[in-house]
């Protein structure tokens, strides 16, 4: 069995682009994997699987480790970024032919399933049909009374959470993304603050109270910005808020420290591409949730950067927040929903770094003048 054709299929998923690789064998067993690169490369994502197939046409498919690493080596010069998603959706896809070349499902090469059923939640609920209606053929949010019939939906659907963004409903209806666009998302923090809170009455309205919501700020406001919109928002009971720049704030630290043990870990990636996903790293996935998912290339780098993560190991640089659901795969959670307090406390750290920055600058200056000094005086 060899690998005969590999390449990328890119599909209209409304606002964005989704991204496939597809790897077909001289027998005919098709590989699948996603890599799609929402907000970034699509085009150059697509370039890359394509300057590295000859390293995989002609090669079985069922040697996946070793087309891994060489694939890697092939670009160690360049590494994370979207080479490390491609490799990663090549991996994933060859993993797919190897698992159907045996007659199993994937998880049977990794051990077998930890659980036979997951919590969902139905996610960008009302964004789609804000900003794509038309490609998804998808009812127009025209109103809040569509909102509130979007989540009666919700519930008749079986899902107890609905993940939102900054969503206005109307003629034209808009998603709110300063951050994606002319910045200054703190400025209009009790603008989105005040289309948050209808925007959930309406919500709250059609599910009755029966599904959890999640709201996705993304990258649009800055910490207090945020901090005033998690405070609009107290009443209506979120699961989560999602917000990757605060957390980066809060968890810099302990993401370092577990970034470094798993390069300590894994001899020859002292230039790891970071596995901390804003505002949590999941090891059973290395994924985020609305950005780059893959930036930890494939599931065999996975499996290996799991263990690194495990509660059990009882080690003074462990990160705090290590939580295990009895699943045994663990995960490492930030809080969604920051304090004041550890508000606080980064100012505070981020006060005493500057403050020690101005010092040395001070003490750099005295010593420039001081030299100065000493060789005028020797003239």
């Amino acid at each position: 069995m060899k690998v005969a054709t590999l390449e990328t299929l890119i599909c209209d998923a409304g606002w964005r682009p989704w991204i496939f690789v597809k790897a077909t064998t001289d027998d005919g067993l098709v590989g699948w994997a996603e890599v799609t690169d929402s907000h970034g490369s699509p085009r150059g994502l697509s370039g890359i699987v394509e300057d590295l197939s000859p390293l995989v046409v002609g090669q079985d498919p069922r040697a996946v480790e070793r087309i891994y690493w060489d694939l890697y080596r092939a670009t160690r010069q360049s590494p994370g970024s979207v080479i490390a998603k491609a490799i990663g959706g090549i991996e994933n896809a060859l993993l797919d032919i190897k698992a159907k070349a045996l007659g199993v499902p994937v998880y049977e090469l990794f051990g077998g399933p930890t659980r036979e059923t997951i919590p969902l939640y139905w996610s960008h609920c009302g964004t789609t049909r804000a900003r794509a209606y038309e490609v998804t053929g998808t009812p127009k949010l025209a109103s809040y009374e569509d909102v509130e019939a979007l989540g009666r939906e919700v519930v008749e659907q079986g899902y107890g959470a609905f993940k939102t963004n900054i969503v206005v409903p109307g003629d034209e209806p808009a998603v709110l993304m300063p951050g994606f666009g002319s910045g200054g998302g703190t400025l209009q923090a009790g603008e989105i603050a005040d289309a948050l809170v209808r925007l959930l009455e309406a919500f709250r309205a059609g599910t009755g109270g029966a599904a959890r919501p999640i709201v996705d700020l993304n990258f649009n406001l800055e910490p207090e910005g945020c901090l005033h919109v998690a405070k609009a928002l107290e009443p209506f009971d979120l699961l989560r808020q999602r917000h990757p720049m605060i957390c980066d704030l809060l968890e810099q630290r302990s993401q370092r420290r577990l970034v470094d043990r798993l390069r300590r870990a894994l001899p020859g990636r002292d230039r790891l591409p970071p596995v901390v996903d804003g505002p949590r790293i999941d090891t059973s996935r290395m994924k985020h949730e609305s950005r780059p998912l893959c930036v930890v290339p494939g599931r065999h780098l996975n499996r290996k950067l799991t263990p690194q993560c495990d509660p059990s190991r009882k080690k003074p640089d462990r990160c705090k927040n290590h939580t295990n659901d009895g699943s045994g795969i663990p995960s490492c959670t930030v809080s969604r929903q920051p304090t004041a307090q550890a508000i606080t406390k980064t100012n505070r750290d981020l006060e005493a770094c500057y403050a020690a920055r101005r010092a040395f600058s001070a003490a750099s200056q005295i010593r420039f003048a001081w030299r100065r000094l000493c060789r005028w005086t020797r003239r």
